[in-house]
């Protein structure tokens, strides 16, 4: 996405609760001094805090939770909302966390319940008037208007419900938690509009707003905009439309819960269908404030919805995906499942079997160790068993290219909460072509391949080097992907000759393809060897490393792990790739002394993804 991730929207907008509130209102007393107020409508003790079509759900152990924010980097302060929230959260639980629950009037051992929607209930108008206005040659200014105004509706709704211990405490330090003064600003008439509610706040383009929810929580809304400047009639409609939004059905179905006791400390699901009416929804607002700007293009954005609604297929394998995760020990541990589609096209078992296949890789303790960063993936011969999800826009290379290339980044986010198996569908389908000198290439690439890896063994400080100063990717292939590559490479204008490495006890052939060295290696030679290597490197030093090092057993076993990613230090790689906020000198001391490992498999019941971030 263009702003903040999904989750870290969700996070942000629950530290928002921390923002001052409007003009006081009256509030009665009790006997014991503690403020009452009028009480949010009721519901099922298990849904409050869910919204009815929520892109996330989450559910938050008060001890877990304040451990990890006490954890977190206090960001440099910055104009965003959001950030300063963030960081207002971060000071507070500065102390040992448990404790300060107590201080704050949150209960210990308690859940916290959130959940984030879409607040979008103009997009459909404002779609059509964009539309209208885009071919009419002189739209007319109060339209134009219009179209400026509820575009700038669009955004994000939270609503979450605390555990509290004492309701005046927890509110006092909620109002404690902003900076400024006592001013909403251009959120007080909404303020006034909202019933006698026990904080109202308001920043640009933030407002939030608590009523009592029985004798022991705090519902809490929050709407989070993309853009400022709406009228307030405008403002004071999606604002009725969140606070009388309803509740959730039924209760979320976290994965790995099979008891209450059992469930992990934090569980959060993303939902598909309902994150793809979000991103329509950032999008439109862009769309919405370009068009204002003159500096829309129209059929540019239409090809971004249209890509935007490819990403999510019909046939479908996945629905979202559910996190589960533990904060101990300066380790943050995150276990990742995707949910099932209702009626996947293809049964999981079969689409998600372990893959048995002649490994022959570099060990992960071989060529990992030594890196700042590797990535490993093994068994893409897989690709095959999801030819039958190619459909529609996934059916071959053009339709995916063109949901990739138009849907940008937020086409990534769709992939990877559902259609990332149509996408290895589409390459499935290339792998079963022999039609032409590049279709028998790919097919043999994707057929006779074992995994391919990408080891960063020195980053540099030259941000023009994608991939740093030292450093090897590999492609492992049966032998015969060599005598279908030859004659692609000599097409693209590289043509491999043969060479020696000291060392290196193989056949190597050495091209040049946009100026990277590229290496066609045969171990039919070499004592033991199996196989053939693909390799990339900025120097033939680095061959003759990896050569060297130790391989998997070359006989049939289960590749394990499927997939593996480690970062020694996040720090330098953040700061390469543009991490927003990466450069931030609070967050980038804290993420170079953060290492991440990412291992993936295959089960029966679908792929599972294990994340640890630690300290270094």
């Amino acid at each position: 996405m263009s702003r903040v991730s999904l989750l870290a929207a969700s996070m942000a907008l629950l530290g928002a609760l921390g923002c001052r509130r409007a003009p006081p209102q009256p509030e009665p007393q009790t006997e014991t001094g503690r403020a009452t107020v009028v009480e949010a409508p009721t519901s099922d003790e298990a849904l409050s805090g869910y919204l009815d079509g929520a892109v996330i759900d989450a559910s938050y152990d008060t001890i877990t939770l304040a451990r990890l924010l006490r954890s977190l980097p206090r960001p440099s302060p910055t104009p965003s909302p959001l950030v300063s929230v963030f960081g207002g959260l971060v000071d507070h639980f500065s102390a040992r966390g448990d404790a300060r629950l107590d201080a704050i009037g949150l209960q210990q051992d308690a859940r916290i319940r959130l959940s984030i929607r879409p607040l979008d209930g103009r997009a459909a108008a404002v779609r059509k008037l964009l539309g209208e206005l885009e071919s009419d040659g002189a739209p007319a200014p109060e339209l134009v208007t219009q179209l400026s105004s509820q575009g700038r509706t669009l955004g994000v709704h939270l609503r979450a419900s605390l555990p509290t211990s004492d309701r005046a405490r927890l509110l006092r330090v909620l109002e404690r938690l902003t900076i400024g003064d006592d001013d909403v600003g251009d959120w007080a008439q909404a303020c006034e509009t909202l019933d006698r509610v026990a904080l109202c706040s308001g920043r640009p383009r933030l407002l939030v707003w608590a009523r009592s929810e029985g004798e022991d929580r705090l519902r809490v809304d929050g709407i989070y905009l993309f853009y400022a400047g709406a009228e307030p009639a405008d403002l004071a409609r999606a604002i009725e439309r969140a606070d009388t939004w309803p509740t959730a059905a039924a209760a979320p179905e976290y994965p790995n819960d099979p008891v209450e006791h059992d469930r992990a400390p934090i569980q959060v699901l993303v939902h598909a269908g309902p994150t793809l009416a979000l991103l329509e929804a950032e999008a439109l607002a862009d769309a919405v404030v370009r068009a204002g700007a003159d500096t829309l293009d129209y059929h540019e954005y239409l090809d971004l919805e249209r890509a935007l609604k490819d990403s999510y297929p019909q046939a479908r394998v996945f629905e979202g995906v559910g996190m589960n995760m533990d904060y101990a020990d300066d380790r943050l541990s995150i276990d990742v499942r995707w949910i099932a589609a209702e009626r996947p096209p293809a049964p999981l078992p079969e689409l998600f079997a372990p893959i048995i296949e002649r490994g022959a890789l570099p060990v992960t303790h071989g060529d990992c160790e030594a890196a700042q960063a590797c990535v490993r993936i093994g068994g893409l011969s897989m690709v095959t068993r999801f030819a039958p999800l190619a459909d529609g826009p996934f059916a071959d290379t053009v339709g995916a290219a063109r949901v990739l290339r138009h849907a940008g980044d937020r086409g990534l986010v769709m992939l990877g909460l559902c259609s990332w198996p149509n996408l290895l569908g589409t390459a499935g389908v290339m792998a079963q072509s022999s039609e032409g000198m590049i279709g028998r290439a790919q097919s043999a690439l994707l057929n006779d391949s074992y995994g391919l890896g990408l080891m960063l063994l020195e980053l540099g400080d030259d941000p023009s080097a994608s991939v740093g100063e030292r450093w090897v990717g590999y492609l492992r292939a049966g032998p015969g992907v060599l005598t279908a590559i030859r004659p692609v490479l000599t097409l693209a204008g590289s043509s491999p000759e043969a060479v020696e490495l000291p060392g290196v006890e193989a056949s190597v052939e050495r091209g040049l393809y946009e100026e990277v060295a590229v290496y066609l290696v045969d171990e039919a030679a070499r004592r033991g060897g199996h196989g053939a290597w693909m390799i990339a490197a900025d120097a033939d030093e680095r061959v003759g490393w990896l050569l060297e090092t130790p391989r998997d057993d070359p006989s049939e076993h289960e590749i394990e792990p499927l997939w593996l990613l480690r970062v020694a230090a996040l720090g330098p790689l953040a700061a390469r790739e543009d991490v927003p906020y990466a450069d931030d000198p609070p967050v980038r001391k804290w993420l170079d002394r953060r290492s991440l490992e990412l291992r993936g498999r295959f089960t029966p019941s679908g792929p599972q993804l294990e994340l640890q971030l630690e300290s270094r």
